[in-house]
């Protein structure tokens, strides 16, 4: 009974689920609950708990230890107030901008649609800083960055675009970088390549190569209209080139075959640059 009152009469029925998983012969290894002082203060507490048998192996007790966890418990919770707090922020920032970008450009045919471009490279931006968020910034998957940057040009049979891949987790830096990559050369499919037509189709695969320490990512089109090389470089290109380059120390390689664009991404295995599940 005195035991009892240790615990909060809302956790009582943890219990006689602890007692009954001790009758099946388990150890508890390091249970999470909560617990009270004889104050009344509640703590955050780590269980670990052992059956007690005597020598015909019967149930007589238990052997019960309780660490208090409570300074853990309240760090992670300023980290979780202040992740939640920084998103709240950068998201206010970017809307901020797409607003400035709103009243700075020109009500115009021609810049209408740069305003456009601008407000889209924005929006990726964002979603990849979502789904950080929802990681607490520990990284996001490269085939989610794929899903959502392409989920608007897919059919239902989502047989226009193809992933092929290991698992890979890019931390929030490469992530962002990436993700603005994968933007520009999903949105120039949709307006100028091969998801501009009903037959066309994208191919993306990506590989891990430990010996010389780099993610590689192809890209590759085919079934769109006929390609030619462009004789200037566009604002998208430039970004695509240089925030690999300048951003990643990586190298972006494209091809304009008359089959379709192929579009090559290198990016240096650092330490914390990716992790492989």
């Amino acid at each position: 009974m005195r035991q009892r009152l240790l615990i909060p009469e809302e956790r009582l029925d943890e219990e006689k689920e602890i007692q009954a998983r001790l009758q099946r012969g388990e150890r508890i290894e390091h249970y999470e609950t909560v617990r009270v002082r004889k104050d009344g203060r509640r703590l955050d507490v780590s269980l670990s708990v052992s059956p007690v048998r005597d020598r015909s192996g019967g149930l007589i007790g238990a052997a019960k230890v309780a660490r208090d966890i409570t300074q853990r418990k309240q760090a992670e919770e300023m980290q979780r107030l202040l992740l939640d707090e920084l998103n709240h922020r950068v998201k206010n920032t970017l809307a901020t901008v797409v607003s400035i970008a709103q009243q700075s450009f020109p009500k115009d045919g021609a810049m209408d649609t740069v305003r456009q471009s601008f407000n889209d490279r924005i929006r990726a931006l964002a979603q990849t800083h979502g789904r950080l968020a929802e990681a607490s910034w520990m990284g996001v998957s490269l085939q989610t960055i794929l899903l959502d940057e392409l989920a608007p040009y897919r059919r239902q049979d989502k047989a226009n675009v193809r992933f092929s891949g290991p698992p890979v987790t890019l931390n929030p830096k490469v992530a962002l970088i990436v993700g603005l990559a994968i933007h520009e050369l999903a949105t120039n499919a949709a307006k100028y390549g091969s998801l501009s037509t009903k037959r066309g189709t994208v191919d993306v695969r990506w590989q891990t190569r430990p010996a010389d320490r780099i993610l590689k990512v192809s890209w590759t089109e085919a079934g769109g209209p006929m390609v030619t090389s462009p004789k200037t470089s566009g604002f998208g290109r430039m970004l695509l080139e240089r925030a690999i380059a300048f951003d990643l120390n990586g190298e972006v390689k494209l091809e304009f075959a008359p089959a379709g664009l192929e579009c090559e991404i290198l990016v240096p295995l650092e330490s914390d640059t990716l992790t492989t599940i």
